[in-house]
This record gives structure tokens, C-alpha cells and sequence, in this order.
């Protein structure tokens, strides 16, 4: 399921909205600024779903942005073994643990993205 998966989703949505992810000069937007911008996509997100009497969005949904970390870095960098180097994480190489957590954050990203595609489809 987990093919080459391109940034897509509630943030990239977001960064779109405030202007992409690079300012007027070409310089990459402060990570913080990007990170606001993916906050508040995800709380008029949560609002529209109240206002169209859907179930609530769950707040533990936004974990998943660790998902799309990892996939990135690892698309980036050529392997989820670099993107785990990349943050400091080189221990969980051994044994095998990173691959359990790299799924485990793709399963939170899938089911952000289910739910986000689930309620478009019935409305």
C-alpha cells in the first residue's frame, strides 16, 4: 500500500492555501509557519465536519504527521533505514524495530487519509 507516496493530504493542503511551501525569495517556509498553516487546515477541517453534522474529527488523528515525515524523508533520502539515521533513531535499525514503527506510522497516516476521504464521498 505503501508506494511511493507523495506529501498529499491535510497539510500539503494547507501549505497550498498559505502559499506554498516556499516564500516569494524561493527559501523554504520556517517549519513552524508550516506547521500553523497544517493546524488550522485541520481545525476548519473540524469545523466544516460539525457544521455538516459529521462525526468529529479525532484529535489523535494528527498523528499521522510523524507518517508523512518518515515517508518523506525516506523517499528523499532512499530507504526508511536513512530516514531513521536522519532522526537520530539508528538504534531501532537493529533487529528490525524500525520496520514495526515505520507501519505503524503509515497506518496512521492511512487512516487520516480514510476518514478525510470517507466523509468527502458521503457528503
Amino acid at each position: 500500500m505503501w508506494q511511493q507516496l507523495r506529501v498529499e493530504g491535510l497539510h500539503a493542503r494547507a501549505l497550498r492555501r498559505a502559499g506554498g511551501d516556499h516564500d516569494g525569495a524561493g527559501r523554504a517556509r520556517p517549519l513552524v509557519q508550516a506547521l500553523q498553516a497544517a493546524a488550522e487546515a485541520f481545525v476548519t477541517e473540524a469545523e466544516w465536519r460539525r457544521e455538516e453534522d459529521l462525526e468529529p474529527l479525532d484529535l489523535d488523528l494528527t498523528e499521522a504527521f510523524c507518517g508523512y515525515v518518515l515517508t518523506t524523508a525516506a523517499q528523499r533520502l532512499g530507504g526508511e533505514k536513512e530516514a531513521f539515521r536522519l532522526f537520530g533513531l539508528a538504534h531501532r535499525l537493529k533487529g528490525g524495530s524500525y520496520l514495526k514503527t515505520y507501519r505503524r506510522e503509515q497506518d496512521r497516516q492511512a487512516a487520516l487519509e480514510g476518514v478525510l476521504r470517507a466523509h468527502r464521498k458521503a457528503s
